[in-house]
């Protein structure tokens, strides 16, 4: 979260915990309220692309990711992460080898978090 963030929220979380408006803006709080509750929202649209809830096809999955695999004969792994497309779902592997799926991941959201998570940046950006 950036201090732009940070700082609309906490405006906004006195607002809300029964401050007057007045008193957490000053005399020009309309438009001060009003940019703030812009800021938190362009934040939320960033975070939360409009695709997030659409599946993973192994196009996006190549065209998003800087790894990809199909076989597991020829393996490309990223710090320890793997993705491909194992028995028409998305799998992730974690670990040297794909030996087994570590766990199966359905939606682009969830590839954004994880990538996030990991610190893998996503081709595009990962919109967390």
């Amino acid at each position: 979260m950036s201090d732009d963030v940070r700082a609309a929220s906490g405006r906004l979380r006195r607002i809300h915990d029964w401050s007057r408006p007045l008193d957490v803006y000053g005399a020009d709080y309309e438009h001060d309220y009003s940019d703030d509750v812009a800021t938190i929202v362009q934040a939320y649209l960033r975070e939360h692309p409009a695709d997030d809830a659409e599946p993973i096809t192994e196009d996006w999955l190549r065209a998003v990711t800087p790894f990809f695999y199909c076989d597991k004969s020829d393996l490309y792994s990223h710090r320890q992460v793997m993705l491909g497309v194992c028995d028409g779902r998305t799998a992730v592997w974690i670990g040297s080898t794909a030996s087994g799926c570590s766990a199966y991941i359905s939606t682009r959201g969830d590839l954004r978090l994880l990538a996030n998570a990991l610190g893998i940046e996503l081709k595009g950006g990962n919109g967390v």
